[in-house]
């Protein structure tokens, strides 16, 4: 009687070798958990991406490009402009007019309507700022989300380049 109480106390401290055999085999193998991880896994990966076509749905697309608005809360003299502004996990909403510069004279620049338009972001986007003669400044994305939202109102220019379907570079101007 001495050594069943034993046994059952070493089992409760992890020692599954004095479990019967039935009980031992009750315990999932290795390999099925690290099935079960990849399947959890597979299942997040895909709610993601099912989050991001409903998010891209709601909003108007952009080609590939350079686009130009400004941090003026309402169209003044006719100039592009922001309505809001959100970073999002993969993206940026963006409720505003915008320019799309087709080449850096912007002598054949296009209006673009106000509209809601996502702009993807990745782990390659860069996130800067600048104006005047200075190199521009790199900021981090969580850095430059809290300098965005300071910027409402500021009359400062917003710029991004979507490449491949994702911003390649958003960046914000004096």
């Amino acid at each position: 009687m001495c050594a069943m109480m034993v046994a059952v106390s070493m089992t409760g401290c992890g020692l599954g070798i004095f479990m019967s055999a039935p009980e031992r085999e009750k315990e999932p193998a290795p390999q099925t958990q690290e099935v079960q991880q990849e399947d959890t896994t597979a299942a997040q990966e895909e709610k993601t991406e099912a989050a991001t076509e409903e998010t891209t749905a709601d909003y108007v697309a952009l080609e590939d490009g350079t686009y130009s608005t400004n941090f003026v809360t309402e169209n003044e003299d006719g100039m592009a402009y922001i309505k809001s502004i959100e970073f999002t996990e993969d993206g940026v909403i963006l409720e505003a007019s915008l320019v799309k510069v087709h080449n850096i004279d912007w002598s054949d620049a296009e209006d673009m309507e106000c509209n809601k338009y996502f702009i993807p972001t990745g782990a390659s986007t860069s996130y800067i700022s600048g104006g005047g003669e200075q190199d521009p400044i790199p900021f981090e994305r969580s850095e430059f989300d809290s300098y965005l939202q300071g910027a409402m109102s500021s009359g400062l220019g917003l710029s991004f380049k979507i490449e491949n379907g994702v911003a390649t570079e958003i960046g914000i101007w004096s």
